[in-house]
Formats: C-alpha cells, structure tokens, sequence
C-alpha cells in the first residue's frame, strides 16, 4: 500500500468546497474524493488527460505517457483507510478490479491535506459484498 499525501492550494480547495461542499453523501464524497485523485494526477504530470468517460466499472482513466490507467476510486472522510468499509458496487467493478486495476483511497476528503493510499489488487482480500450484489 503506497501513500500519498496532497496539499491542497488554498484555492484548489476552495473550489473543491464550492463544487462539493462537506456532507455525508457516499455521491458526494465520491466525487470529492475522484476530484482529489485528479489533482494528485495533475501534480504528478501536467501533461495527463482523463477520458470524459472511463470503462464500464471504472470511476476514473487517467492517461500518462505510454498508458492508460483505469482506477477505482473510493473516499472517506475519516483519516483512517478503514478498509473493512470498502465494497464493490457493481459487477463491471469487481470484472476491472480482477483484471489488476488499482483502487484509490482517499482519506480525509474534506480537509485541506487528504491522504491517497493506491491499493494494487485488493480485490478478493478486503472487499465485502454490498447491498446491491456487488462483491
């Protein structure tokens, strides 16, 4: 498990609090956490592009030199990874997750440092089968 850290710039995230103000939404700390990821991407390199849409089960695909990565991404607004909480919402999901796509969490969404942790093929080791069927 790799962490990241992500210092916010103050108007990076006054944007994400206008765009996604704090609450208890699972959508909106999602897409919180999904905009987190794509700020650490751009950090690393400008150059990166993300598909408007990304494959059926990925939340996110990020372009780099020389490949595409398509990324599951899941959000907390606890500090704590509390992976015991991470499910799989769909079929397509698990499907993109057993091909070896990573799954990004994202820690502390609403706070101006958010921790990234990338966790490589986790799927068969911590997920837990959600209300929907999903495993």
């Amino acid at each position: 498990m790799e962490l990241r850290h992500l210092e916010l710039t103050r108007d990076g995230y006054e944007r994400l609090n206008s765009k996604y103000p704090e609450g208890n939404g699972s959508s909106l700390i999602g897409k919180r956490a999904e905009e987190i990821v794509k700020i650490y991407f751009q950090r690393k390199d400008p150059r990166c592009q993300f598909a408007e849409t990304p494959p059926k089960g990925a939340d996110l695909q990020v372009a780099l030199p020389g490949e595409a990565l398509a990324i599951e991404v899941k959000g907390t607004k606890s500090a704590d990874v509390a992976s015991q909480q991470l499910k799989v919402s769909s079929q397509h999901s698990r499907d993109l997750l057993e091909k070896g796509a990573p799954v990004y969490r994202v820690t502390g969404v609403f706070e101006r440092s958010p921790s990234i942790y990338a966790l490589p093929e986790v799927i068969g080791r911590r997920y837990h089968r959600d209300a929907r069927g999903g495993r």
